[in-house]
């Protein structure tokens, strides 16, 4: 059975206030108006996870962490693990490109992060996506098998993984991919490497969002297609009634029909 995604993520926003705010209008924006098919998550700053899993304590939203340290414990000052998230939160994202461009993770680090997250019963988002100059040098099918292969090494158990394609270029610049360039990355790249990697049975029902520059008035272009099973949403995810719309778009488009 196909799993159908609405995550969003709070990056480095909102303040204690402002995040509590947030929370209480899209727990009011979504009571009621999207079936509990549809999985809704939301990845608040860390200092914030728990204040916010109490707000939606009674919903079907689930919390989910933007970064877990591939160590499991220790004297790794500033770092979270694993097991301290794993009974607050469902899921994680792994391999932002902000993590790759800014922090500097390797693909192998992520691998690492991947595998800290199964162990600990947490549902890993992985992330990947081209720069601008990769795209340009029509580099973008290499480095997204090599961002896959390397990441999904040695993890054995994929059965709650959830992929993001974000291609750099388009997140949190305005300009969307098409969804033709989206389609075509998913449906010749994509699947097929986890085809590859896990077989058919696992490989073509994994879910495969889309991130980068959506917004209320686009985001059904995309949700149309059939290859893509959700979004992973920046900017949006920080106004209430946006996030809330487009979590109804992707229910009417992937569930209710």
């Amino acid at each position: 059975m196909k799993q159908f995604l609405t995550v969003g993520n709070w990056k480095m926003n909102t303040s204690l206030a402002e995040a509590i705010t947030l929370a209480y209008a899209i727990k009011l924006e979504l009571k009621n108006s999207v079936t509990s098919e549809l999985q809704i998550v939301i990845c608040p700053p860390f200092p914030w996870i728990i204040s916010i899993s109490e707000i939606f304590r009674d919903t079907h939203i689930k919390i989910g962490a933007q970064n877990i340290s591939f160590e499991t414990r220790g004297a790794y000052t500033g770092e979270i693990a694993a097991f301290m998230l794993s009974d607050i939160c469902s899921y994680v994202i792994i391999g932002h490109s902000e993590r790759r461009q800014v922090m500097g993770e390797s693909n192998e680090d992520i691998g690492r992060k991947l595998i800290a997250a199964t162990n600990a019963g947490i549902n890993p988002i992985l992330c990947v996506g081209e720069t601008l100059q990769d795209r340009q040098r029509n580099e973008t099918e290499s480095v997204i098998r090599e961002q896959i292969n390397k990441a999904l090494t040695n993890v054995r158990n994929p059965t709650k993984l959830t992929i993001a394609y974000e291609p750099v270029w388009a997140i949190g610049t305005g300009s969307p991919a098409s969804p033709s360039q989206v389609t075509k990355v998913i449906d010749n790249t994509i699947r097929p490497e986890l085809t590859r990697i896990y077989g058919h049975s696992l490989g073509a029902d994994m879910p495969i969002l889309y991130g980068g520059s959506i917004n209320n008035n686009n985001a059904m272009k995309f949700l149309k297609e059939d290859s893509i099973h959700g979004t992973l949403l920046g900017n949006a995810s920080l106004n209430a009634k946006q996030f809330s719309d487009i979590a109804r778009l992707t229910s009417e488009a992937k569930i209710s029909t």
